[in-house]
This record gives structure tokens, sequence and C-alpha cells, in this order.
């Protein structure tokens, strides 16, 4: 079975087997309800991951599975690039890549 990435358009197709929506918890949030309306079952049907790990996941039903990525690494990183700037210093032009981890709950 194929395996899907963009949330809301598994619920249209056939044997789809898992959903990831890959930018806000709120989109896998919708991704649950275009599911119940189109009679699929979660996780029975399509297991749903989201990405972030925001308040959204444990509100939803089933609770959402979740990439939980490090906020606060995250803004630290990034304030400490932009202030670099400021200073004048160089600063490396690609992306740090931060670990995540993954949060099972009920929908996958």
């Amino acid at each position: 079975m194929p395996v899907v990435r963009n949330g809301p358009a598994v619920a249209s197709r056939s044997g789809v087997l898992a959903t990831r929506c890959s930018s806000f918890d709120s989109i896998a949030a919708g991704a649950l309800d275009v599911l119940r309306e189109s009679n699929r079952r979660v996780p029975e049907d399509v297991g749903v991951v989201g990405f972030d790990d925001s308040a959204w996941a444990l509100r939803c039903r089933p609770a959402l599975s979740m990439v939980r990525q490090p906020a606060d690494q995250l803004g630290r990183m990034a304030a400490q690039r932009v202030l670099a700037q400021l200073r004048g210093d160089d600063t490396p032009g690609e992306g740090t890549l931060l670990e995540t981890s993954i949060v099972w709950r009920d929908s996958a």
C-alpha cells in the first residue's frame, strides 16, 4: 500500500496505509477530521503522524503520534545566528540538522 505525504488527500484514495503531515499539528488534526468524514478509521485504516508535538496532538481523538522537534534548541540556535550576523561574524550558509524524537500515541 502507498504512503501518502499530504494529509487531507488521503481520504479520497483507496488502499492508503499512512499519511505524514509535515507542517503543523493543526494540519494533522484536519487530516483526522477529513478521514473521519470519509469513514476512514485511524489508526485501523490509516495511520497519521504529525510534526511538532504542540497541544493539538493531545486534543485530537485519537491522540496524534508526533515527530517532536527541539523547539528550545531551534530558537536558541536561531537567536545565536542572528546575533552573530549583527556582530558581522561569519555564519554558516547551510542549515543545521537537529535531533528529533517520535512520540507514539493512538493515531499510528
